[in-house]
Order: structure tokens, then C-alpha cells, then sequence
């Protein structure tokens, strides 16, 4: 019924049940009413959700959602996420994506650089969001800029070497 009516008095209780909530589909159905009322407040709350530990359903989900508020915070911690390499490959492929999908122009020189990371999935996740931008302005120095990294990007991997080809 909060969700319904999109009471913010009734956050505190989205955001705990977000945390806390027994079963998926609770758990879900609250992400979905913080998104609703684009409650930047609870942002930090499904940022840690990418974690190791959590259902990939409620992961995926979260990301959905995150994408849905969007703003500001959302480019930035994705940015600082995906830059950080002490934390887990979880939050940051999740960030990685969040970026192409946003769209998020301040994320494509991190996103490039990470196109030659020794690990594929980040490599891969990389090329993945890259290609977001290609009705962007930028599509042309992105193809130009990756044809340039093409030696450095290490295709072995088929992920990697798909993506690239996608570009």
C-alpha cells in the first residue's frame, strides 16, 4: 500500500526491507518503490548490494533501479567504484554497466582504460558499455581512440574479443 501511495514517510521501511526483507520478491518489489520515488537517499543502501554475497537477482535488479534514479551521485560512485580496484569485481562490473547505460559521458576515458585490463570481465564489460555511446557525439573519438588501444586490449578471451568486434 506505501508503495502505491509513494509515501517517503514510508522510505525508512523500503530501505530496510531492501537490507533485511525475507524472500526475493519483497526485496525486489522494494527496490522497485525506491526507484518510483527516485529516493537518492536509499542509493547508497543498492550500491552495496554488489557484492559477492548477494543473489544475483537482487544484484541485477538493484543496477535496474539504481539506473532508473540516476543523477548525479549515481555517475560519480560509478566512476569511483569502477576505479577502484580494492573493490570487489562485483561492484565494479555492476558500475561498468551502469555507465553505458547512463550513457554517462564522464565515464568513457575510465571506461577506455579499462578496455586493456588484464582481467577480461572488466575488459569485456568495458567494450559492452563503450557501445551505449554509439548514437553519442563521442562514438567517433570512442572508435577512434579503441582502434589505437586495439595492440593493448587483450583478446583472448571471447568475451572481450565479441565485444571488441560489436564496436
Amino acid at each position: 500500500a506505501c508503495r502505491k501511495l509513494k509515501l517517503k514517510e514510508a522510505l525508512p521501511l523500503f530501505i530496510k526491507a531492501i537490507k533485511e526483507g525475507e524472500g526475493i520478491s519483497i526485496r525486489v518489489d522494494s527496490l522497485a518503490a525506491v526507484a518510483e520515488m527516485k529516493a537518492v537517499e536509499a542509493l547508497p543502501t543498492m550500491f552495496n548490494l554488489f557484492n559477492e554475497n548477494e543473489m544475483f537477482t537482487i544484484r541485477h535488479t538493484a543496477e535496474e533501479k539504481i539506473k532508473e534514479i540516476g543523477g548525479t551521485f549515481v555517475v560519480v560512485n560509478s566512476i569511483a567504484t569502477v576505479r577502484n580496484e580494492q573493490q570487489n569485481i562485483f561492484a565494479r562490473l555492476h558500475c561498468v554497466s551502469l555507465l553505458g547505460k547512463l550513457a554517462a559521458h564522464q565515464g568513457i576515458a575510465t571506461l577506455l582504460k579499462l578496455t586493456t585490463s588484464d582481467d577480461w570481465r572488466l575488459a569485456g564489460f568495458a567494450l559492452d558499455a563503450l557501445g551505449h555511446f554509439s548514437e553519442s557525439e563521442n562514438w567517433k573519438e570512442i572508435k577512434q581512440t579503441l582502434k589505437l588501444l586495439q595492440n593493448e586490449i587483450k583478446q583472448e578471451h571471447l568475451f572481450v574479443k565479441s565485444r571488441l568486434a560489436d564496436c
